[in-house]
């Protein structure tokens, strides 16, 4: 017990050692990697084309908060990680690809645009 006391110290700093380890460890555990990235920006696409499909255009807060709340459904231990902010920086990714596909795709164009022509 006179050895607990005298080197409380030692004690305390192996603990918080240990515990910074173990929070370093599960933060590398749970980043996604390149080829989940890669799925995530997949899945964003579809449902964001998705949602354009439901909700047409000039929706777009209906819209991102209907892809986040599916996002949140479908990668639950990625909500934890990834902000807001971060979610909506990827999302304009993906709208960005969505924008070069209806270019260059006019089965995509009838999807997100509806029967136009």
């Amino acid at each position: 017990m006179n050895y607990l006391i005298e080197n409380w110290f030692l004690i305390v700093g192996l603990a918080v050692v240990i515990v910074v380890l173990v929070m370093g460890a599960a933060n590398i555990i749970m980043t996604p990697t390149a080829k989940q990235i890669e799925k995530i920006k997949e899945w964003l696409l579809y449902a964001i084309v998705t949602a354009e499909e439901i909700y047409g255009s000039n929706l777009g807060a209906v819209k991102l908060r209907w892809v986040y709340d599916g996002f949140i459904t479908r990668f639950k231990w990625l909500s934890v990680i990834v902000s807001f902010e971060m979610f909506s920086q990827l999302v304009d990714e993906s709208l960005e690809i969505m924008k070069e596909m209806l270019k260059s795709n006019k089965e995509m164009k009838r999807l997100v645009e509806g029967d136009k022509e």
